[in-house]
């Protein structure tokens, strides 16, 4: 079932618990910054991750499902970021190139496997 959806949102979004790698573009290290996503939709994601990210920054996002071996890589812009209670912050981001209805359903989370 989807998530609720604000004003700005066009797709429809869904919770997942997908593995999160995220390299910033600007990084000449690429040192991979370790997350997870909290939802995605066609056009967006939202990440959970341990490093804090600027507005407007690019990204490149590995996305991973490890029960249906399932892997997606995505460009991605940050739009927003809030740090959490838990020291982590929460990163919304568009994604440059849209995923596909398939690459949501293979990421969302489906409670009955306790994944």
């Amino acid at each position: 079932m989807p998530l609720e959806q604000d004003c700005t949102r066009t797709q429809d979004r869904h919770a997942t618990k997908a593995r999160a790698l995220v390299t910033r573009e600007n990084d000449a290290m690429r040192a991979v910054i370790y997350g997870y996503a909290a939802d995605v939709s066609v056009t967006g994601l939202s990440l959970a991750v341990p490093a804090k990210m600027d507005v407007g920054e690019s990204l490149l996002v590995e996305l991973e499902n490890p029960l249906q071996r399932f892997k997606v890589r995505c460009r991605a812009r940050v739009q927003h970021v809030q740090p959490t209670e838990q020291g982590e912050y929460r990163v919304g981001c568009s994604v440059a190139t849209r995923l596909s209805a398939r690459d949501v359903q293979l990421l969302k989370s489906n409670q009955s496997d306790g994944w």
